[in-house]
């Protein structure tokens, strides 16, 4: 289908070129190209254009309360923010809809993942500029972006890339796959450490460890296997993780990025090293306060900063790192519970797959849809990502997950769907 080729153009524009200011011209006119053919594909195959699910209308209706709020509290920034999340809702409905309808999950997976690899790669070898690597002002080493203009926002691509990954390897059957995609895992997460962001590697752990106790689960023979295997894979895993954390922790370039958490554990005090994570706290309690003025509907998108620039409220950064607080300052109570609604549904579709197929560990769809849940709804709290172009592409392919296994795996394709 000419749609799914101009789509696989399209990631691969938007993980290699969007950093770049001189090159943002590319994933538009890639996104305009891939709309184009998807309408030409529907029309041919006389398919539906636009493929909605539940989800997408709560996000659209969010949208529209950030922006009305946005509009009526004058915040000067909102309208523009609003109008790029609009135009990345758009192309994120098109991709939902070309992937449904072509069964092409492993396709835009592996198309992520060699998108990343070869744009890392060009980075590299000096082929591609070096994206916006921060340079901390109480370090003296440089944290890897690759070709993005945020360490974290890498962080996030290598990590969901590392879960299509592990994904790609279960269901190909040849070795030299399987041997080629182990060292693509590998290649990410060190590209991951290499950022230097600790909710990305924190999560990376995370994931390996989900991807472990289902390994463990799927070879048990009986319930009692189960129990032991799981009981010893995780005591093992606890301490290998503890391990790599203390490792990390222990090395020159990133000790100060782990040394306040484990100061803030403790209740010690957070002051000297690197200040970010205290800033990340003192950000937070902004964000509450300006929520507060707000309660209801919020402020529109982009008004955290604004609100924070004007010294009303006194804090470090121009944003939130929090997707939550931005949620909340952006569109009140009503529209956070709109936001993080779809959540709520997209777990209960989930519980709903599992409840019909217990053996959920043995699914490689199913366990790469609970993996790229729970990684971006833990990223959530840590970083801002209702914006990010690699998010829109993620969620979009995790709605398409579910579609495919409650439309199915699950029984009749005519089975009313909740998602």
């Amino acid at each position: 289908m000419l749609s799914i080729s101009t789509l696989c153009l399209y990631i691969f524009s938007i993980i290699a070129f969007s950093g770049y200011a001189q090159y943002t011209f590319i994933p538009k006119i890639m996104g305009i190209l891939f709309v184009i053919s998807h309408v030409i594909d529907s029309v041919v195959a006389k398919k539906k254009i636009i493929e909605v699910s539940t989800i997408h209308y709560m996000f659209l209706a969010w949208l529209l309360i950030s922006l009305i709020s946005g509009i009526i509290s004058g915040a000067s920034n909102s309208i523009d923010r609003s109008l790029t999340v609009i135009s990345l809702f758009v192309v994120g409905v098109i991709l939902y809809g070309t992937v449904v309808h072509a069964r092409a999950i492993h396709l835009i997976c592996a198309s992520y993942v060699a998108s990343l690899i070869l744009s890392s790669a060009a980075v590299d070898a000096n082929l591609l500029p070096r994206g916006n690597i921060a340079l901390q002002d109480t370090l003296d080493f440089l944290r890897y972006s690759g070709t993005f203009n945020n360490c974290n926002a890498y962080g996030f691509a290598c990590v969901t890339a590392i879960i299509m990954t592990i994904f790609l390897g279960k269901i190909y059957r040849s070795k030299i796959i399987k041997l080629f995609l182990v060292l693509v895992v590998i290649y990410l997460a060190c590209k991951t450490n290499e950022t230097g962001s600790r909710k990305a590697i924190l999560g990376l752990l995370g994931i390996v460890g989900i991807e472990y106790f289902s390994f463990m689960i799927v070879k048990a023979k009986s319930a009692f296997h189960s129990f032991l295997r799981i009981f010893i894979s995780s005591s093992l895993a606890g301490v290998a993780i503890v391990a790599i954390v203390l490792t990390v922790a222990s090395t020159e370039q990133s000790s100060s990025r782990f040394k306040n958490i484990s100061h803030y554990l403790r209740g010690e005090s957070m002051e000297g090293g690197e200040h970010s994570l205290q800033h990340r706290f003192t950000l937070a309690k902004t964000g509450l306060d300006i929520f507060w003025e707000n309660p209801a509907f919020g402020t529109g998108l982009a008004s955290f900063s604004e609100a924070r620039m004007e010294n009303k409220f006194q804090a470090i950064g121009t944003y939130a790192h929090s997707n939550i607080i931005e949620v909340l300052v952006s569109s009140g109570m009503i529209g956070f519970t709109l936001y993080y609604g779809m959540y709520v549904i997209m777990f209960y579709s989930m519980n709903m797959v599992a409840k019909k197929n217990q053996n959920i560990s043995e699914n490689p769809l199913m366990m790469m849809t609970v993996s790229l849940f729970s990684f971006i709804l833990y990223f959530d709290f840590f970083a801002v990502t209702y914006y990010e172009k690699t998010f829109f592409i993620t969620l979009n392919l995790l709605l398409a997950s579910i579609y495919s296994l409650t439309h199915e795996r699950c029984g009749s394709r005519d089975e009313k769907i909740v998602y």
